[in-house]
């Protein structure tokens, strides 16, 4: 099981904003700067094949500290004590942006059969690394630039011929099994010997409120979301029982209680306005055999 971050190692996040290297050219303590980087985590852990694991809100750029205590002080004694819940990472286009680089890369991950293959070369030493993927279906080469500042490097490909960088469609011609870059800090590519779609990387300009709005199958539907006021609950089911759901924070605070009711098809709650005292953020609403749904007050 390969993994970048586990429950015994240090975010990678807090480590960047905390300890990041910084020169004219980069600062890793940059918020914005930190999570770019964090892109090539994706790229190069899921080009590795076998099982991965992924940490908590690593895919968002997670980057409060394992050691963090609930009082928000940093203390190993803290190791085990709970963490903030971040589901309004979600809101920051950056951190989504990190998220579907994590989910490109793990779509391939499951559907390609290159990333399964038992052949494959993992050159990490120094600025330039990379990782080259032979297989019979598509030879994949993972190449990025880990180090903070500009840097030559010789990409090693399994065969000659056209690859097309995955995220852009972009085309290289390989020959002699080489490719010479010389690449800005933080830059990274995935070249593929087959052409594949590039992945929906865009953010629209009302891409946290489209991602909040649409429900997953199974799970509550909520609307108006945002809700400046009221709002309605609902998902379809055959059971007529009323049924209970809370309202809490990201923290996990229960704020309000609701009690549905049942028109024919679907289990139903109207609450016509917001608890006391609830400010403007992202919300939880919980309902019974886990199903949930995010709201946001505007």
């Amino acid at each position: 099981m390969a993994y970048a971050e586990s429950h015994d190692e240090e975010r990678l996040m807090y480590k960047n904003l905390q300890f990041g290297a910084q020169n004219s050219l980069v600062n890793v303590r940059n918020l914005n700067t930190a999570l770019k980087r964090q892109e090539l985590v994706p790229v190069f852990l899921m080009s590795i094949p076998g099982p991965k694991m992924l940490w908590q809100f690593g895919e968002l750029g997670y980057d409060f500290s394992i050691n963090r205590c609930p009082n928000g002080t940093v203390n190993a004694n803290c190791r085990t004590d709970a963490k903030p819940v971040r589901w309004d990472y979600f809101t920051t286009p950056e951190r989504k942006y990190l998220y579907r680089i994590w989910s490109a890369m793990n779509q391939l991950h499951k559907n390609e059969p290159a990333f399964a293959t038992d052949s494959f070369f993992l050159a990490v030493a120094g600025g330039i690394k990379q990782i080259r993927l032979v297989h019979p279906d598509m030879h994949v080469v993972a190449a990025g630039n880990w180090d903070v500042a500009f840097r030559p490097g010789i990409l090693l490909f399994p065969d000659n011929g056209w690859y097309y960088d995955y995220f852009t469609g972009d085309s290289v011609l390989v020959t002699n099994l080489t490719l010479s870059v010389n690449w800005d800090p933080g830059v990274y590519k995935l070249y593929t010997s087959r052409r594949l779609s590039p992945p929906n990387l865009a953010l629209g300009n009302n891409e946290a409120g489209d991602w909040w709005e649409t429900p997953r199958t199974g799970d509550l539907e909520v609307y108006p979301n945002p809700a400046a006021e009221g709002f309605t609950i609902r998902w379809p089911s055959p059971n007529q029982e009323p049924q209970s759901l809370q309202l809490t924070d990201v923290q996990g605070r229960v704020l309000n209680r609701m009690q549905t009711q049942h028109d024919g098809q679907y289990q139903w709650v109207h609450c016509p306005s917001w608890p006391a005292g609830v400010s403007p953020g992202v919300y939880i609403i919980r309902g019974p055999q886990g199903r949930s749904a995010r709201l946001i007050r505007p």
